[in-house]
This record gives C-alpha cells, sequence and structure tokens, in this order.
C-alpha cells in the first residue's frame, strides 16, 4: 500500500500536499480513487477499513505480554539480589501493590501512548469515503455516489516508523542478559508456587515481611536445601549444585 501510494505522488503531473490531505481529508479536484471504490456493500466496507485496527490491537496485545513477561522475569531476579516485599493486589505491611498496567509506569505509559498514536495513525492513513455526486444545476445524482477506502501516504510512514522503534525497543530488552544463577521463572505458576513455599516456615506469616530469594540454610531430611522466599539470611544459587 506504501508502495502505491508513493507510485501515484511519482506519476501524477499534478502537485500533491501531504501535509494538508493527511488527515483524511480528499480535496474536491482530486483524481483519486479509493482503493476499493464500489466493490462491496456499505457495511462490508466500514468492516473492511476497521480490520487492520483489530490487527494492531491483536499484535498490540501480543507486543504487551511479550514485554510483560521479560520485565516479570526481571523482577522476579532482582528478589536474589535485594530483599523486597512482594506484590499483591492489596498489600499489607512491607508488600506491595502491583502495577496498575501490569508493566512499570515508565514502561506502561510510553507503550499506552504509542498504541494509541499507532491507532490515531492507522485511522489517518486507510478510512472510509463516502463521494455524493451532484449535477451542474446542484440537483443530487444518486447514480455517481461512490463509496471506497482511500488512503494517505504519510500518515502510513507515521505508522512504521513508530512500529519500527517499538520493534527495536523489544529486540534490545530480548538481548538483555539475566542472572544465569536464578532459574527463569517468568509467569509459570508451578515454578513460583514452589518458591513461595519454604519448609518450616508460617508462610501467611512472612509474606506480608520484605523476602529473599536464595538457599535456605536449615537442610531437608534429603540432605538438599530448600530454594525460596525467606524472610531469614539466604544465600546465592551456585550453578551445579542440587536444590529442592
Amino acid at each position: 500500500m506504501l508502495g502505491g501510494a508513493i507510485f501515484i505522488v511519482k506519476t501524477d503531473p499534478y502537485p500533491w500536499d501531504l501535509l494538508g490531505n493527511w488527515f483524511g481529508h480528499i480535496a474536491g479536484d482530486d483524481d483519486t480513487q479509493p482503493v476499493a471504490a464500489q466493490q462491496y456493500s456499505l457495511i462490508s466496507t466500514i468492516l473492511l477499513t476497521n480490520i487492520p485496527q483489530l490487527a494492531l490491537s491483536t499484535i498490540y496485545l501480543l507486543f504487551n505480554s511479550l514485554f510483560t513477561c521479560m520485565q516479570v522475569s526481571a523482577e522476579f531476579m532482582r528478589y536474589a539480589k535485594q530483599r523486597k516485599g512482594l506484590r499483591v493486589s492489596k498489600p499489607k505491611g512491607n508488600q506491595r501493590e502491583t502495577y496498575f498496567l501490569s508493566l512499570p509506569y515508565k514502561f506502561s505509559i510510553p507503550l499506552a501512548i504509542a498504541s494509541m498514536l499507532l491507532h490515531w495513525f492507522l485511522s489517518q492513513s486507510l478510512y472510509f469515503v463516502e463521494l455524493k455526486g451532484y449535477n451542474i444545476d446542484q440537483s443530487r445524482n444518486y447514480e455517481l455516489d461512490r463509496h471506497g477506502i482511500a488512503y494517505n501516504a504519510l500518515p502510513l510512514i507515521i505508522e512504521l516508523v513508530i512500529g519500527g522503534i517499538l520493534i527495536f525497543v523489544l529486540i534490545g530488552h530480548g538481548f538483555r542478559k539475566y542472572d544465569s544463577s536464578v532459574p527463569l521463572v517468568c509467569s509459570n505458576s508451578m515454578a513460583i508456587s514452589a518458591a513461595c513455599h519454604p519448609i518450616g516456615v508460617d508462610g501467611e506469616h512472612i509474606s506480608t515481611q520484605k523476602l529473599q530469594y536464595g538457599v535456605m540454610s536449615k537442610p531437608l531430611s534429603s540432605g538438599l536445601h530448600r530454594v525460596a522466599f525467606s524472610n531469614d539470611e539466604v544465600t546465592p544459587l551456585i550453578q551445579g549444585h542440587d536444590y529442592e
């Protein structure tokens, strides 16, 4: 679509005002044909116009889910470095409140703004148009009426730039190295549950205190040490050792 728009601009003998026509406006003297003029019914054309918006929302949800997974893994690993309170919906004691948008504000707010901009620029680059026909005497001529989907190159270019920036940000975070001594948990409920069951400790009692993730000092009956959240002193995990 972008290539077609650039081709039309380069081959059209009439000058194009990209800045003047980019807000879904079609000038009266334009000879531009809509993308899908009169090929579908009115309702079908409107639905077809908004399919890219649905696709963009789906892509953003997948992007947000992957980015959230990275941040959850990073925060879990920080518990092995520093004693902190757990994140819960209704904090008590030293507990901390969960993030409103599932991510720290330094990430969630820019992502929300980027999502709004992407949807807005997409609405300006691909939009429904309905043209009404008139005779020379200004009387209506319904045979000249037509509708279709029109597009504009400039908002589409900006859309691709913003999308490219988000992809590079995601790839950059993907290259970030995690602490190899801490297992990657992400949102695995079984691994999180195992880390929240220290042996010989009242879990409900310590859940409101500041906790640290690591190897508990007291060995189990099997001779192995338990790895979990604890309010006592813990030691870092050692690669190659067996734990429970």
